[in-house]
């Protein structure tokens, strides 16, 4: 767990930074913003990656030590199944990293630990020679590096990969990546991915596109999505065929009690509710709600009957929808059952620990 402590480190450094900066907030001042940046002109406009630049999209394979170990470009791929730490006749996970993300920084390998430790193989797609630019150019190259990559596990799955058992997981600007991903690999084999699961997906020049031209439930067998900053770095739509707004989905309760967490703090909050529900299933519950202004009011808990699901690789897909999702304020943010419980918008709740969580389970 020295990668998961590092990454808490560097988020809690990070959050102290930005927090002394923090001001009283008024959910009646709020109003409801149409989101920030919600379209970026020509941004879906044709793009293209030249042939001789395919040798920089990889993607890396983690061991059973949790070490990532040979990386695999476009054009080598295919030796990819050869590798001795691949074994495809169990389920195989690709994470797709979000803006300027590659396989140097811990998000991927933290979250890879968890399903290696469950049995999957890991890879990890890196994409930042394509990436590394102004976010409208780079949100436009998703769409060419969607392709490729989906060429990719196409060789793959000639090597015995199943789609039926390949999970993605996107954050930020990765869940589109993911998406584009998707339904190029659909276009090209008339199959499905088993399961996308989306991360906060990126609002920002994705607010007002198509379905066709961002994350859409269509793109897969089963979309799961955790929504953490809806108005500003995330989206408000729903993307997934189940969708969990965290704390109504913008501004995410502080680590610090009564301090708000602002947007960059509330949009990676995504990636660690994630990180704990792999680690602790069944304790992230949300309650379904009927409408998007429930969800910002946190008013689902009075509709009967009441119909909870759990964030976490084991989501009932039989019950899809929008669910409101309470969390603590510290990690593991879990809330259990106590999470079903009605409270004031704004009130912030500490967990004291994760045998607390498991109690009341």
């Amino acid at each position: 767990m020295d990668l998961t402590r590092e990454l808490l480190t560097t988020y809690f450094v990070v959050f102290m930074f930005v927090s002394v900066t923090a001001v009283e907030f008024s959910r009646e001042a709020e109003g409801y913003p149409l989101g920030l940046l919600p379209e970026c002109p020509n941004s879906d406009k044709p793009a293209a990656i030249k042939p001789k630049s395919l040798n920089k999209l990889y993607m890396t394979v983690m061991n059973k030590d949790h070490r990532l170990t040979r990386s695999y470009d476009y054009y080598h791929i295919g030796n990819l199944a050869k590798n001795k730490d691949i074994d495809f006749s169990k389920k195989t996970l690709l994470y797709c990293g979000g803006y300027l993300d590659s396989t140097s920084w811990p998000f991927g390998s933290v979250l890879g630990q968890a399903y290696k430790d469950s049995g999957y193989n890991v890879l990890l797609l890196d994409t930042l020679e394509f990436t590394a630019r102004s976010y409208p150019l780079a949100s436009r190259v998703l769409r060419p590096i969607g392709k490729h990559v989906a060429e990719m596990l196409v060789k793959l799955t000639a090597h015995g990969l199943d789609p039926k058992k390949l999970e993605l997981i996107g954050l930020s600007l990765g869940a589109h990546t993911m998406s584009f991903i998707a339904k190029n690999y659909r276009l090209l084999t008339g199959q499905n991915i088993s399961s996308l699961t989306a991360l906060d997906a990126a609002g920002p020049c994705f607010r007002k596109a198509a379905p066709d031209q961002r994350l859409d439930p269509s793109d897969a067998d089963f979309v799961r999505a955790v929504v953490t900053n809806m108005d500003g770095f995330g989206m408000e739509l729903p993307v997934g065929h189940v969708v969990f707004y965290a704390n109504g989905g913008e501004y995410q309760p502080g680590d610090i009690p009564w301090l708000p967490c602002d947007v960059i703090c509330s949009h990676i909050r995504g990636y660690f509710l994630w990180l704990s529900a792999l680690h602790n299933p069944g304790t992230f519950i949300g309650v379904r709600c009927d409408t998007m202004q429930q969800v910002r009011d946190g008013d689902c808990y009075d509709l009967k009957p009441m119909v909870t699901n759990t964030l976490d690789l084991y989501t009932d897909r039989s019950k899809p929808g929008i669910y409101y999702l309470q969390t603590s304020n510290w990690y593991p943010y879990a809330m259990g059952k106590r999470g079903l419980k009605k409270i004031k918008p704004g009130t912030y709740r500490l967990s004291t620990s994760l045998n607390d969580i498991f109690q009341v389970k």
